[in-house]
């Protein structure tokens, strides 16, 4: 019971919990519906893509509720998907028919990404808190 009143001091506002929890829920399902149904054998490759996502969703409820860490995990997916996005974008070769002006502004865009969300999500993964702001004081 301690653990449950824990959950209840942290995290997000009472509104926010029962407005995008729900929501969360459905989208959990929807995604396990679809990795499931889809036709496609369950192999290792359908694994590796539903696993993580729905191990995300499904911090970002328990962060909601004020599971303490839950928050890192989706910040840290959020950084590895934009670090990903990056390495991608510069290390896969232009298509063919693709201008270098398409390819660098594609480069570009990956990297407004990473400099945008990945980064503060990295910092935010790393100390847990933005250094604005202010300590709670009783």
């Amino acid at each position: 019971m301690r653990i449950f009143e824990i959950g209840l001091q942290g995290g997000a506002s009472r509104f926010i919990r029962w407005s995008v929890s729900p929501f969360l829920i459905l989208v959990m399902l929807f995604f396990a519906y679809i990795g499931f149904t889809s036709g496609i054998p369950l192999s290792n490759t359908a694994l590796l893509l539903i696993l993580p996502l729905e191990f995300v969703l499904l911090s970002a409820l328990l962060a909601l509720w004020g599971v303490p860490l839950a928050g890192r995990v989706v910040t840290s997916a959020a950084f590895f998907a934009t670090a990903f996005l990056l390495f991608k974008e510069v290390v896969e070769p232009a298509q063919s028919g693709e201008s270098w002006s398409d390819k660098l502004l594609s480069i570009l865009s990956a990297l407004a990404a990473f400099v945008t969300l990945g980064l503060p999500s990295a910092f935010y993964t790393l100390r847990g808190r933005f250094p604005w702001r202010q300590p709670l004081s009783d």
